[in-house]
């Protein structure tokens, strides 16, 4: 059985099987229904006039009976309240990840980019300047040759 709306007029056998109450007839939870509305001097039930019967018929609404019986009122669980958390802070988390993501896209991707070319240009200068290197250091054991064979030529002389 789907649960019904708070606001539904139910009979007090529909009533009680809402609030999964061991009265079957619902004739316990009238009782204390109209015990309580002596009581306070309030109606808590409403009566609809019945053109076949001489006494009106009684019905109940679950937020009226919420309202002047707070035990009957469900207690949310842990588990209950963990799950709408969870939810609530999963929607805060995938808005934090799509404004971050739009954020980096915005800022932090434009210099990426640009550190990327610089970084691609020095290595395209780094390795011009290694073939110089090699080039000059070539030219420094050549050099070195030279004087290594002119020195051996004034101590041969």
């Amino acid at each position: 059985m789907t649960e019904p709306a708070t606001t539904d007029p139910l009979s007090f056998r529909a009533a009680a099987e809402a609030l999964k109450q061991k009265d079957r007839t619902g004739r316990a939870l009238k009782a204390v229904v109209l015990q309580r509305e002596q009581e306070l001097g309030a109606q808590i039930a409403t009566r609809i006039n019945s053109p076949d019967s001489t006494r009106p018929h009684l019905r109940v609404t679950l937020s009226a009976l919420y309202g002047h019986f707070p035990e009957f009122k469900p207690q949310r669980t842990a588990e209950d309240m963990t799950k709408s958390v969870r939810a609530y802070i999963t929607a805060i988390e995938d808005r934090i990840a799509e404004v971050t993501a739009d954020k980096v896209q915005e800022i932090v991707m434009p210099h990426f980019h640009a550190d990327r070319r610089r970084l691609s240009a020095l290595e395209s200068e780094t390795e011009e300047l290694q073939a110089e290197d090699k080039k000059t250091l070539g030219l420094v054991e050549e050099l070195a040759q030279l004087v290594a064979v002119l020195t051996g030529a004034k101590k041969a002389s």
